[in-house]
């Protein structure tokens, strides 16, 4: 719960500054997904429905955070290539700047 709630404030960057705690996060969702199904045994996943929720939620936060990834990894690309089309360097982010 307390990764879902981090990572909602995150993605509000426009410049894509999140990327790297994004991918953290990711990391820290995988590791509880991998401990928890080390813990959990087969009947418990089939009989219990708490171990198959958590593992739900692990999967759709994995998701989530995967689709912001891929998102600010997009745009981060698409204003190079508009910076590459302009004539601009990297570092310029002043719109109508001369090159």
């Amino acid at each position: 719960m307390d990764i879902e709630q981090r990572q909602v404030t995150l993605d509000d960057d426009a410049k894509g500054n999140d990327v790297e705690e994004l991918q953290k996060m990711l990391d820290e969702v995988t590791s509880l997904q991998q401990e928890g199904l080390r813990n959990f045994t087969a009947h418990e996943l089939k009989a219990d429905r708490g171990p198959q929720c958590f593992i739900e939620m692990c999967h759709a936060l994995s998701a989530k955070i995967n689709s912001k990834l891929s998102r600010q990894q997009t745009n981060r690309l698409i204003q190079e290539l508009v910076r590459a089309i302009e004539g601009k360097s990297p570092g310029d982010e002043t719109p109508g700047a001369s090159p």
